[in-house]
């Protein structure tokens, strides 16, 4: 009698209703809308993957993603342009690792840091120094899906400078789900060689394909593998800090410090 319960149970979990023909078992429910992270998007999933379509009017290249989703924990597997090598980057809301599966390592910067939000910013166009002005600004359909859409604006990097632009959001509202983001900055005056020159707008997408939810998950995806050095980019800068104390420019050279005066005007 007990293995005719178990088989009852079973039957009803793997339902049809429960099941999608996308491959592999996925469990339909309505996720919980998750807290902000450090890619600054909701998955809207406690357990899943789909595809990231990201450009840039910076880069030449559009890229496509694939992302993972695991309990708070991001797995991204970032392909090169002629498909020949991936790039994997694992992070959660403390700590991101960067994979070498040449070297066996695994780059460890911490999200408070400086350096782990510029992995990150070319990927995610919500991610920026600061945001304001966060107000909802209407609702549209995405791909079929009602959205609230979200404006703020926000100061981003733009290579070698700083700059004020507007991020638009389209988020699921049923289950908070960051569908697109876009930025663009404004016109910026910049200084250089004792002139102002124009910086022109810079644009970046990002926008999720259709998301996968899984029943089971691979959790070992989400940890750095077996056999890798994890090498910490803090420590590692922190002790060439120190060898460079007391260190001189040398004959034809100066130590200038370099500052990045504010933007009057809108911001």
């Amino acid at each position: 009698m007990g293995k005719i319960k178990m088989l009852l149970v079973l039957l009803m979990v793997l339902s049809p209703a429960a099941l999608s023909a996308q491959g592999g078992f996925t469990l339909k429910i309505k996720p919980p809308v998750q807290d902000a992270n450090p890619a600054g998007i909701n998955p809207g999933c406690n357990k899943c993957e789909w595809e990231i379509f990201s450009s840039s009017t910076q880069d030449t290249q559009d890229r496509r993603i694939k992302a993972m989703y695991l309990d708070g924990r991001f797995r991204l597997e970032i392909k090169s342009a002629d498909g020949s090598q991936t790039q994997v980057m694992i992070f959660d809301n403390a700590e991101l690792y960067i994979l070498n599966p040449f070297f066996k390592t695994a780059a460890l910067y911490y999200i408070t840091g400086d350096e782990a939000p510029m992995f990150l910013l070319g990927i995610f166009p919500g991610l920026g120094l600061k945001k304001k002005d966060r107000t909802v600004i209407g609702r549209e359909k995405l791909d079929g899906l009602e959205c609230d859409v979200i404006s703020y604006r926000i100061l981003k990097r733009v290579t070698d400078m700083f700059a004020w632009g507007t991020a638009t959001e389209w988020l699921d509202k049923n289950t908070g789900r960051t569908l697109k983001v876009e930025s663009i900055t404004d016109e910026a005056q910049v200084p250089f060689n004792g002139k102002n020159i124009t910086a022109r707008p810079v644009k970046q997408t990002y926008a999720a394909g259709r998301v996968k939810n899984r029943f089971f998950m691979d959790k070992t995806l989400f940890k750095v593998p077996q056999g890798y050095r994890i090498v910490d980019m803090k420590k590692q800068y922190e002790e060439a800090l120190e060898k460079q104390k007391g260190i001189k420019p040398g004959k034809g050279y100066e130590v200038r410090k370099i500052t990045i005066p504010q933007r009057k005007g809108k911001q």
